[in-house]
């Protein structure tokens, strides 16, 4: 599923820089000709390059593909709740609030 989505992002992207190329190179070619800069034979070589240009490009495309890497030596290890741990925290926290409750009414009662 990963390799679907990655290959039809960089397909997409791909494909957008190839065709902002080509407009590129079209308008180029094309102002060069209303600019009467071009003759007719610079002209069709500047498109047989245009054209030679797109092919080698839509050949070389590679895309990328992520693969899982798989840890043969890992062990699988149910994760859960440590109840040992949880009763001792809930304990120290336990004592800490209510030493700390007895010590601000000592502090703050009237006398």
């Amino acid at each position: 599923m990963v390799n679907g989505v990655l290959v039809d992002k960089q397909k997409a992207d791909f494909e957008n820089e190839t065709v902002k190329s080509i407009k590129n190179n079209v308008s180029y070619i094309t102002s060069k000709i209303v600019e009467n800069s071009f003759t007719s034979n610079d002209t069709n070589e500047s498109l047989k390059y245009l054209v030679k240009r797109i092919d080698e490009s839509t050949k070389n495309k590679i895309f990328l593909k992520a693969e899982p890497v798989v840890d043969e030596q890992s062990t699988a290890v149910q994760v859960g709740p440590n109840r040992k741990r949880n009763i001792g925290l809930a304990t120290v926290l336990g004592l800490f609030l209510s030493c700390g409750y007895v010590v601000g009414r000592y502090l703050f009662r009237k006398s």
